[in-house]
């Protein structure tokens, strides 16, 4: 039976003689071992390999007969086929969009997080030691260094909130409170040449770590008008844990490091329930079952990381024991990890 195929902007056509239209066959990598037939009732295909751009199409019909064609396909034109002709709800497409790996754009550099209320309102007893500790890691380890807000923001969202202001505006002010801990770190830092990043700098990030090692930034996303809208009230779901793990995320990053004031995660709040123990390591869904009425870091950090690419592990520490970021940001297992899946 004679088979048509026509090639044009990466969408493979074939008919052939007294059956119905194949319709399109999307070859989305040419290396790829497997191809979903469109629409998926007609099948699967398999690409034979071969040793020119050309690639073998084995593909089953609605009869079960079988045809073999040849095909030249470019990832990039297929994509730009589908995203130009199917709307962006399209399962296809959203699959089509996954076929490339994600490329890890600092895969060598850490990002701690330099909690707010844990310790930078603590002042220098707190500070001091912790910037000394960044300083010497910054010599053999490449940084990001994230802020949180703290006392200051939980003041500003309950004048907000009391005055009945939305989530875009309790977002907006917060993200003043950690960008102002992100500049007194980035002044106490200045000496050892650590610049501080504004979320518009961001693309030049690469420009700084090389140049110094680390970079200061403020944790908080600058989502502002745009923040997500919380099922209960209106403080804003995604604050600096949220932000500073997303930055980890996007780039790629080796690891995510939360510096707070206790050892990790415990059951219960130790600060007020001396029965709580340690939870050394624990999987998102194990820790979301749970269901612990308090958590060390922000519980949309958790949905996030069940859908990471990277970085899917966070670590809690203790940054008021000496020793322990560095610790941390070598690999070693102190405090907790939690993993995204086991």
């Amino acid at each position: 039976m004679a088979v048509d195929v026509q090639v044009s902007r990466g969408v493979t056509k074939a008919t052939a003689d007294q059956r119905p239209p194949l319709n399109r066959i999307f070859v989305m990598d040419p290396t790829a071992d497997e191809v979903t037939l469109r629409p998926a009732a007609r099948g699967y295909g398999s690409l034979q390999p071969s040793e020119s751009p050309l690639r073998s199409l084995q593909f089953a019909v609605d009869a079960g007969q079988t045809e073999e064609v040849t095909v030249a396909e470019s990832a990039t034109a297929a994509l730009e086929s589908l995203l130009m002709s199917s709307p962006f709800s399209d399962p296809t497409l959203l699959e089509a969009t996954d076929t490339v790996p994600d490329r890890r754009i600092l895969p060598d550099v850490t990002v701690v997080k330099v909690g707010g209320q844990s310790l930078i309102d603590r002042g220098r007893a707190a500070v001091f030691p912790v910037v000394d500790e960044l300083i010497e890691i910054k010599r053999t380890h490449r940084l990001l260094i994230g802020t949180g807000g703290g006392t200051r923001a939980r003041h500003i969202y309950s004048l907000a909130a009391e005055l009945g202001l939305p989530t875009g505006v309790l977002s907006e002010v917060g993200s003043a409170v950690a960008g102002q801990n992100a500049s007194m770190l980035g002044y106490l830092m200045a000496r050892h040449g650590v610049p501080v990043v504004g979320s518009t700098a961001l693309s030049a990030i690469a420009l700084y770590l090389a140049e110094s090692g680390a970079a200061i930034f403020s944790g908080m996303p600058p989502y502002d008008m745009w923040q997500r809208v919380p099922e209960t009230g209106v403080i804003p779901p995604y604050r600096t844990d949220a932000g500073c793990y997303l930055v980890a995320e996007t780039y790629g990053c080796a690891n995510m490091i939360f510096i707070k004031d206790e050892d990790g995660l415990y059951t219960a709040n130790p600060k007020n329930d001396p029965s709580a123990t340690l939870i050394p390591e624990i999987t998102v869904d194990e820790l979301i079952e749970a269901d612990l009425p308090d958590l060390v870091v922000e519980r949309p950090v958790l949905e996030l990381m069940r859908h990471a690419r990277h970085v899917r592990s966070i670590q809690i520490v203790n940054g008021l024991r000496p020793g322990l970021i560095r610790r941390a940001v070598e690999g070693e297992h102190v405090g907790t990890i939690i993993r995204s899946a086991s």
